[in-house]
């Protein structure tokens, strides 16, 4: 009985190993020899503006348009106005030959532009616990302190 399971399994790994070694031995068909038929060429399709959030400078327009706008004055405090007051604008010199300058913005009073070198920041009054005068631009994580 041993005997003829294990003629069984031998026989049974052939006939595997032989049906294996006929489906890869095939010849390609007629219709596989044929090249693929190319698709027809798309046109160009043309570039659109699109904003850095991905949207359509269209859309963008359209959106800005039609959106009521705060003013930006009107998100801070009194108090964060009544700093705003007391910020030294123009150049300023810093130590090794560096300058800041420091220009208030005349749409949104309590607004600051702060520039230095190529980098341009857009910042506002900040309450701080201290006392010191203090200005932030909360997008690209910069802080101005003037003491």
């Amino acid at each position: 009985m041993k005997i003829v399971a294990i003629a069984m399994a031998a026989a049974l790994s052939l006939s595997v190993g032989a049906v294996q070694a006929q489906t890869t031995a095939k010849k390609p068909t007629a219709a596989a020899k044929a090249p693929a038929k190319k698709a027809p060429a798309k046109k160009a399709a043309t570039k659109k503006a699109v904003t850095k959030k991905g949207v359509p400078a269209k859309t963008a327009k359209a959106v800005e348009a039609h959106t009521p706008v705060e003013s930006l004055s009107n998100r801070l405090t009194d108090n964060e106005l009544h700093i705003a007051k007391s910020i030294h604008t123009g150049r300023i010199q810093c130590e090794l030959g560096a300058d800041v300058t420091v220009t208030a913005d005349e749409k949104n009073p309590g607004f600051f532009h702060v520039s230095a070198g190529k980098q341009n920041y857009y910042m506002h009054p900040v309450e701080s616990r201290t006392g010191a005068i203090r200005l932030e631009d909360n997008r690209a994580g910069a802080m101005w302190l003037q003491l």
